[in-house]
């Protein structure tokens, strides 16, 4: 038996031949040119999210720093109700940290900045983890830069802090000094 080649069969492999030699199968690809935009809606879209995290961890230290001093006050303020001793806080606007502490504030040692429950007594809100700033700091009545909590836990008078990360999120903390209450907006 011999096999017989038809003639249509024939020129088709006629055809996939040709000078060079056999044609390559033809698969789908991407062109160069398809390749460029989709990288570019790529970065496109990736730079739009990376504004949105920036923004999102100024948020983030805005909001840690203002609930950090905050919980700092409240600790004042019950250690003096606590003991039935004064006890200060004091805050530096320009260098945007404050500390607290059993005695005047000015006689309070703090080239240690941790006390003997490993909680710190002085905070630069400037550094890590924070890295915000005290953008102004409104007393309730002028008497120097610190604030004294009596053996009842009452302060000596009121304060605003408005604290300020990545250049736009804002945070006020507020002491009021009738009831001591403390709020953060």
């Amino acid at each position: 038996m011999t096999a017989r080649l038809s003639p249509s069969r024939g020129r088709d492999r006629a055809a996939a031949f040709d000078a060079r030699g056999p044609k390559a199968v033809r698969r789908p690809a991407f062109s160069l040119l398809e390749l460029i935009v989709v990288l570019t809606i790529i970065s496109i879209v990736a730079g739009m999210g990376m504004v949105r995290y920036v923004g999102s961890l100024a948020s983030y230290r805005a909001d840690l720093a203002a609930r950090r001093i905050a919980a700092d006050i409240e600790h004042a303020r019950r250690e003096a109700r606590a003991t039935g001793q004064h006890r200060f806080f004091e805050i530096h606007q320009p260098k945007s940290f404050y500390r607290f502490g059993a005695e005047s504030v000015r006689a309070i040692d703090f080239s240690n900045r941790i006390d003997q429950n490993n909680r710190p007594r002085s905070v630069v809100l400037t550094e890590p983890p924070y890295r915000v700033t005290i953008r102004s700091l409104t007393w309730s009545s002028p008497s120097g830069d610190h604030l004294v909590f009596d053996a009842f836990g009452r302060p000596s008078r009121g304060v605003r802090i408005e604290i300020v990360a990545g250049g736009d999120r804002i945070r006020r903390i507020t002491l009021d000094a009738q009831g001591g209450n403390i709020s953060i907006d």
